[in-house]
């Protein structure tokens, strides 16, 4: 799932030029609560209910 990556930052974002001054400081905050919120969103969902009843198993 893309959320996934967004969640838990790729592999390949993490190289010699990913440094601290690449922060968007600004916008950490709403991230977090962001993050937050769909973590606490999909808490308890199923796969089956992830594919929705439109989807085989």
């Amino acid at each position: 799932m893309p959320i996934v990556n967004f969640i838990s930052a790729p592999f390949y974002l993490f190289d010699e030029t990913d440094t601290i001054d690449k922060v968007d400081a600004e916008h950490l905050v709403p991230l977090t609560r962001a993050v937050i919120r769909i973590v606490h969103a999909t808490h308890g969902v199923t796969p089956a209910a992830w594919r929705g009843p439109h989807r085989a198993g």
